[in-house]
């Protein structure tokens, strides 16, 4: 008998391999950072990647990139419905990540939100 897909997916998420640990953020508005990535992209499906706020309540989200060469937009909530943050990220074939902040509201510093983690799955 098959094992359930449900399984299959909990050990491939458990035996992530991680491929960027820091805090990659810009600090002018808008503008795009990018880091190298501690592996092969092509060796992996997608990605999660762990985006937070270092401060003020230190909000944050995990997301996964499912594409690579492709901008992809997320959104970082607050408890606050009125604050959230907007920011792209990309991973690119040539093993970079790209991170963004776009949007924010409410908050004051961009520079605030950042790339945290990149695991590849």
């Amino acid at each position: 008998m098959s094992e359930p897909l449900i399984l299959k997916l909990k050990k491939r998420v458990e035996n992530k391999h991680e491929l960027f640990a820091g805090g990659l953020h810009g600090s002018n508005e808008g503008e795009e950072v990018s880091a190298y990535l501690g592996g092969n992209v092509s060796d992996y499906n997608f990605f999660i990647c762990r985006v937070r706020k270092w401060n003020e309540g230190e909000e944050e989200t995990t997301v996964v990139v499912s594409v690579t060469d492709e901008k992809q937009f997320f959104r970082l909530n607050s408890a606050l419905k009125t604050y959230y943050a907007t920011f792209a990220i990309t991973i690119t074939s040539d093993n970079k990540v790209k991170f963004q902040c776009c949007d924010l509201e409410g908050w004051e510093w961009k520079d605030n939100i950042q790339l945290e983690k990149v695991w590849g799955i």
